[in-house]
């Protein structure tokens, strides 16, 4: 992951770094001799990214640097927590979100073990990074990687704005999807009918709920 986004940094790509599983070439130890730790007191000149970037908050109170931060005029428009490959992620992380909330212009905090990504704006209240990711990917069980938000994500035309039109559109249609759901899960009753001439043991509280599941995939295949 970190070796993806300094190979970027010197690259001058015209993309974000890439989710992809290819692998990427470690870059030199001079190419990254522009890459050493920054405080929010350094700030880029164009849109770049720095690594171990680091915001005072306060003589009362010690945060950790975030991974990395990136850059568009001079302002961090997005972070990113880089944890250990396989590495549980926390279910959320007050670093990232204590980022977040320092800076008004970003609109996008990464959480990432290189195998699952999760990502996070404000939805729900602005400048407040949200519990839930709008958007979760697993390099590894999912077949493919979110191209419609990694295109909202290209360099050339970043916009936050249009990272939280996506987000909000994705967390409703999020909400909806588990809405349909639960209406068309099948009932108890329902299940009864379905397989009443077709069961032969008793039909039980936990025979009819070892079916349900059955029965609603037998929907979904008649349906399509």
């Amino acid at each position: 992951m970190k070796d993806s986004i300094a190979a970027y940094i010197m690259s001058g790509s015209a993309t974000w770094p890439s989710t992809s599983r290819a692998t990427v070439r470690p870059p030199s130890r001079a190419s990254l001799a522009s890459c050493s730790p920054c405080s929010a007191t350094t700030r880029p000149t164009r849109a770049s990214a720095l690594p171990e970037y680091r915001v005072d908050f306060g003589k009362d109170r010690s945060v950790k640097p975030i991974d990395w931060a990136f850059f568009q005029n001079g302002r961090p428009i997005f972070f990113v927590e880089a944890k250990e490959v396989g590495k549980r992620l926390p279910g959320y992380d007050e670093q990232l979100a204590d980022y977040f909330a320092k800076a008004p212009e970003a609109k996008l905090g990464i959480l990432t073990n290189s195998v699952q990504w999760r990502y996070l704006t404000d939805v729900m209240n602005m400048n407040v990074m949200d519990r839930e990711p709008f958007l979760e990917w697993d390099a590894l069980s999912d077949e493919e990687p979110p191209h419609d938000f990694l295109t909202v994500l290209q360099k050339s035309q970043y916009n936050a704005e249009l990272i939280r039109a996506f987000a909000r559109r994705k967390r409703a249609q999020n909400l909806l999807v588990g809405k349909l759901n639960r209406l068309l899960e099948p009932s108890p009753e329902f299940v009864w009918l379905a397989i009443t001439n077709i069961e032969t043991r008793k039909l039980t509280e936990n025979a009819l709920e070892t079916w349900k599941p059955v029965l609603a995939n037998a929907i979904n295949e008649w349906a399509t």
